[in-house]
């Protein structure tokens, strides 16, 4: 099912995310970051007093599945204020963060410790945190993979305790290995 074409969503449709993989809603984030307006709005997804802003973009991805309105609007917010990583199958968060450290933009042990730190964090906590290493992947260049980070953001607070565990974890392994 797809959407009638607006003026609000830039033309861009997609389907559900019930009917979709994951990858659906990616392939269409990194399609809509191309646009300016779409970028734009999508950035104020990551701030609670702006989030609106981003709902007539995101809202048909979690209708049916409110835990996923956080994850979403984190996610994309990321997705468009970073919008110089580029996409690179395989390259999760950790993977980034240790291509930012073997360049020598962070050391080891900063990387370490926040990646240790936002184990316990709630996602928007955590986000803020994850910023940091977009903000420096974002001026080196380095890629992501979206699609990945999609996994880590939707999954991260999710309601089950042990696919929570196992993506915090994930995070951190991906780096150390």
């Amino acid at each position: 099912m797809t959407d009638v074409p607006s003026p609000q969503r830039d033309a861009i449709t997609t389907p559900t995310p019930t009917n979709a993989p994951a990858s659906g809603y990616v392939t269409w984030l990194l399609e809509a970051r191309r646009q300016s307006s779409t970028r734009n709005a999508l950035r104020y997804g990551g701030i609670d007093a702006t989030a609106d802003r981003a709902y007539p973009y995101l809202a048909r991805f979690w209708e049916g599945t409110p835990w996923l309105k956080t994850p979403l609007l984190l996610h994309a917010s990321a997705a468009a204020t970073f919008s110089h990583i580029g996409q690179a199958n395989g390259v999760s968060f950790g993977h980034l963060a240790k291509a930012l450290q073997s360049r020598g933009v962070i050391q080891e042990e900063t990387i370490g410790a926040r990646l240790l730190a936002v184990q316990t964090m709630s996602l928007p906590n955590a986000h803020r945190l994850l910023s940091g290493l977009l903000h420096a992947a974002d001026s080196e260049e380095i890629a992501l993979d979206w699609a990945s980070a999609w996994d880590t953001y939707r999954w991260w607070d999710q309601p089950n305790r042990k696919r929570r565990r196992i993506t915090r974890r994930n995070l951190i392994e991906s780096f150390y290995s």
